[in-house]
């Protein structure tokens, strides 16, 4: 239940509350889930990190359950192995794992998180912030303008298949040209999303040799097939030989 693409949105929940919360206490939680028939254990890692394997029952129709029913399920995994390492260690607190528990459940799982603000240096009242919304299909990003505090724009910018590791390559860093235009871009340096505050429009800037940014393109969860393939193979193409080929061999 708590394993798979789907369950990149309740990390991503997970990730943000502990941190609200005040238990970021570990770099990373691994969480496994097994049947009856092994061992529960709480293994501490090198660099802060912890895992914990958790019983818990394994349903064969879970993939024909509702998106809610799955929700739910992979929050009662969470939750119960964040209440094993909080026995373990005593490092969680109880109360504050029940009340980022509660505030999911009150949420129905939807969230605005900020992932990055970029404030205007001659007036730090203009913000530009990108938004994440995860979702167990996908994660929408949009661009937020505000000025004291009143929205001015929202925007969607980038629908991206389920998973946080792309984050960086393309929405990390952001600047403003003048107080009418922001631009936001990240650490592959490939797109730049420019947005129009006075029109409220997004205008991708594709900074590479092909038809279309090949990596950009592959985390996007509304394309076609053919557009996937032809991406992967622009992708490859784009990279050291030798990595192609490791990659290659990968996949086959």
């Amino acid at each position: 239940g708590v394993g798979g693409p789907e369950a990149a949105a309740i990390d991503l929940i997970y990730m943000y509350l502990l941190q609200e919360f005040g238990q970021d206490i570990y770099s990373r939680i691994g969480i496994n889930q097994i049947d009856n028939n092994l061992d529960e254990f709480v293994l501490k890692e090198p660099g802060n990190k912890i895992h914990v394997n958790i019983r818990y029952p394994a349903y064969e129709n879970f993939e024909s359950k509702s998106v809610e029913e799955k929700n739910r399920i992979r929050l009662d995994v969470i939750h119960t192995a964040l209440l094993r390492i909080a026995d373990n260690d005593g490092k969680l607190d109880k109360e504050k794992l029940y009340a980022i528990r509660l505030k999911i459940l009150e949420n129905n799982f939807s969230f605005d998180f900020i992932y990055r603000s970029y404030p205007f240096k001659k007036n730090p009242d203009l913000i530009g912030k990108v938004i994440i919304h995860p979702l167990m299909d996908k994660f929408i990003f949009y661009t937020l303008i505000e000025n004291n505090g009143e929205e001015k724009c929202k925007l969607p910018i980038f629908i991206g298949i389920p998973g946080w590791y792309y984050m960086d390559k393309y929405f990390c860093y952001g600047k403003w040209k003048d107080e009418f235009h922001l631009i936001i871009w990240g650490k592959e340096k490939t797109v730049e999303t420019h947005i129009s505050i006075e029109a409220c429009t997004v205008n991708i800037i594709n900074l590479t040799s092909y038809n279309k940014p090949p990596y950009y393109t592959l985390m996007k969860a509304n394309i076609s097939e053919e557009e996937r393939k032809q991406s992967n193979m622009d992708w490859l193409h784009s990279l050291p030989p030798a990595v192609a080929a490791v990659l290659r061999n990968a996949q086959n």
